[in-house]
């Protein structure tokens, strides 16, 4: 909608099918640039290296919060079971969704989102949607560790957004036993090559 030629990068067939359904259902046929948008599906991996050089201005992504989704706790079972969504985006082996450990999670999604430095353009920008979250009794701050990841890769940190949610339901997390509050809210991590 802001006359942009998009490449999106879908592992999971369901996703990436619907992505291309969106792009049919809420861009009209003669709207410019619809039918510049491509949706590839595949290994984010092993596609970015084949993109040429220098060709991308901005990265936007939202990469799984870890395997947040395999959580089945009351939230979890309330919002995502209970509404027939997907608790697991796929089985599949190369979902960074499924890594076992955080530690390699990070190395890894780092890693990826790296691999774009040979086709973003000098200059150019990477956004990064992602959210905190809860594993257990452990607070994860996703978002710094990823700029601070991201750094280590060449990326310079340009800045932090929050973004706020304002349609999600609050909890009594703890209550009367503990304070455990609400995240309504996601950061956008903006990096810059």
């Amino acid at each position: 909608m802001e006359g942009r030629r998009g490449i999106g990068i879908e592992l999971s067939k369901k996703y990436a099918d619907l992505a291309r359904v969106r792009l049919k259902t809420e861009l009209e046929e003669d709207f410019p640039f619809r039918h510049e948008q491509e949706v590839i599906r595949g290994d984010a991996r092993l596609i970015v290296p084949k993109l040429a050089a220098n060709s991308i201005k901005l990265v936007v992504t939202s990469p799984p919060y870890w395997n947040i989704l395999h959580k089945l706790d009351h939230k979890a079972h309330q919002e995502r079971v209970a509404h027939g969504l997907d608790t697991q985006y796929s089985n599949e082996q190369a979902d960074l969704g499924n890594i076992e450990t955080y530690p390699v999670f990070l190395e890894t999604i780092a890693d990826t989102l790296a691999l774009t430095r040979t086709c973003l353009a000098d200059g150019g920008h990477m956004c990064i949607v992602v959210g905190d979250f809860r594993q257990k009794s452990s607070y994860f701050m996703f978002h710094a560790d990823i700029a601070r990841e991201m750094e280590t890769r060449g990326f310079t940190l340009k800045g932090i957004t929050v973004l706020y949610q304002r349609h999600k339901r609050v909890f009594p997390y703890g209550f009367p036993y503990s304070y455990v509050p609400n995240l309504h809210h996601q950061y956008i991590v903006i990096l810059e090559k």
